[in-house]
């Protein structure tokens, strides 16, 4: 499927790559490059934000933080297998994600060519998925790395009011946009609707 890397760099400018295996654990591994110097990260079981971070024996840490963080990390198993590692209860943990899209690229700029480095992008549902009257979706927030493309992350098929915001907060598109059921959707390759 060909999920793009996401990667971190810690104090001592080592990038590491954020993996997952075939069975769900998480993995750290060195490469050269560049990285995030974190991800903000909301629990899936409170509002509590959290700032990951590697440090540079490779382990991952959680900080209590504070902000908006994304919810998940989309990352892809040896096998293809799509995994969200994310926040739950305090703890890392990986989420199984098998009917999931998974969101990737978009290379947002502003007119001039310049990336929106470190923005983010929020996908909310034109409709709430609702299941056994339970809201389990409104919305779906990424983070843009460097090069303006998002940090992959996973959305449910249908139709969504897209916002991207520069880092400094600024607003600079809204657009409705349907994810299609098909995985991954590369957001540089989608046409907005008018």
């Amino acid at each position: 499927m060909a999920i793009p890397l996401v990667y971190l760099t810690d104090s001592s400018n080592q990038v590491w790559e954020l993996g997952v295996l075939d069975d769900g654990a998480y993995t750290t591994t060195p490469v050269s490059g560049t990285g995030l110097n974190y991800i903000l990260l909301q629990d899936t079981c409170s509002n509590q934000i959290w700032k990951m971070i590697v440090l540079t024996s490779g382990a991952l840490q959680i900080i209590p933080y504070f902000g908006t963080g994304i919810y998940g990390i989309l990352v892809e198993s040896p096998s293809g297998y799509l995994y969200n590692i994310v926040i739950t209860n305090s703890a890392i943990s990986t989420i199984y994600n098998a009917n999931l899209i998974a969101i990737i690229n978009g290379a947002f700029q502003d007119p001039f060519g310049n990336p929106y480095s470190y923005g983010t992008i929020v996908l909310e549902t034109a409709t709430p998925f609702i299941n056994n009257n339970s809201l389990i979706l409104s919305e779906c927030r990424g983070i843009l790395d460097q090069n303006g493309n998002v940090v992959p992350f996973s959305a449910y098929p249908g139709i969504y009011f897209m916002r991207v915001y520069k880092a400094n907060g600024e607003l600079v598109w809204y657009t409705p946009l349907t994810i299609p059921n098909s995985s991954p959707v590369n957001l540089g390759s989608l046409v907005p609707q008018q």
